[in-house]
């Protein structure tokens, strides 16, 4: 079994394209990162990528002046985040889930609702 997550990678700063990234890698070395994304940086599958950081790490040093995001989407409702990788470095950025405030004056009847 394992877990299983969604992944999604993106340049968030840089000159050069995802799939220009992915064709000049060797395929043996970033195994986890071509099975989790296609050559457009979209999710192949849910897969498990235990090793997601320190493959981001050690590309992000390959690439240097690139900014890239990864984004997850786990198994679990509130298992989301962003990671960030430049040069080495990672900022980790989980999603966070908030409800409003109950609001006397927000309640409506199920018609209302259905006519919205």
């Amino acid at each position: 079994m394992g877990y299983c997550t969604n992944f999604y990678l993106e340049v968030e700063e840089g000159d050069l394209r995802i799939n220009e990234i992915l064709e000049s890698l060797n395929e043996d070395e970033f195994e986890g990162l071509f099975w989790a994304v296609d050559e457009d940086g979209d999710t192949r599958d849910e897969t498990k990528w235990y090793d997601h950081e320190e493959d981001m790490v050690r590309l992000s040093l390959k690439f240097p002046d690139v900014v890239f995001e990864l984004r997850g989407e786990g198994e679990e409702n509130d298992d989301m985040w962003y990671k960030y990788f430049k040069n080495g470095k990672i900022q980790k950025c989980y999603a966070k889930i908030t409800y409003d405030d109950y609001d006397p004056a927000k309640l409506k009847t199920l018609e209302e609702l259905e006519n919205e």
